[in-house]
């Protein structure tokens, strides 16, 4: 009986999972930002850490302006590997990290809310969706990299990539999926830099 009740279960998840994945499948081509583009990539560079700034191109062309409208939380999540040049071989990883934005509009308030991770888990609200725009897709002043772990007159390289997501699973039907036909991702982009030591 224990195992009948299991079977049930599994096919119910695969079901919903099948529903969800046709749904999204379908606003795919019309909702989806292909044509994104990450621009002004930049580093700073401090006593301490090192610094990403960037801003995230063509965003919100298509119908995913009228999804945010409606009331759907819209997802972007950036992607950033720090490098060490190698000549004659690999590049040697420094570290990596994950940061996500999250805007979601009250409809009845008639207010964007923008969470971002890097920002202690603090919300902000705007009235004006062009400040939203701005807020969910620009990376400014991100700690990405120790400065201890960068050696004089030697080069590196920061590869970012932004993902867009419309939709959240539960943990365990994401880790039942081995892709996402809901997702969207940018190319690599990628920006070198030689560490100097000030005199």
């Amino acid at each position: 009986m224990n195992k009948f009740l299991i079977i049930i279960c599994i096919i119910c998840i695969i079901c919903i999972i099948c529903i969800i994945w046709l749904f999204n499948f379908s606003l795919l081509d019309s909702a989806t930002p292909r044509d994104a583009t990450l621009n002004n990539i930049a580093v700073s560079i401090s006593d301490e850490d090192v610094f990403l700034y960037l801003n995230v191109e063509g965003a919100f062309k298509g119908k995913i302006e009228k999804r945010i409208l409606s009331g759907i939380p819209i997802t972007f999540t950036f992607f950033v590997k720090s490098k060490k040049v190698r000549k004659l071989w690999f590049d040697r990883g420094l570290g990596s990290i994950e940061v996500t934005h999250v805007i979601k509009y009250n409809v009845l308030k008639k207010e964007f809310i923008i969470k971002r991770s890097w920002d202690e888990g603090k919300s902000i609200t705007v009235q004006s969706f062009e400040e939203a725009r701005k807020l969910v897709t620009e990376i400014k002043h991100i700690k990405i990299l120790d400065v201890d772990k960068l050696r004089n007159d030697r080069r590196y390289k920061i590869w970012v990539k932004a993902n867009y997501s419309q939709i959240s699973l539960p943990a365990f039907i994401h880790n039942l999926l081995f892709f996402s036909p809901w997702n969207f991702q940018t190319d690599w982009y990628t920006i070198e830099f030689t560490y100097l030591i000030k005199p």
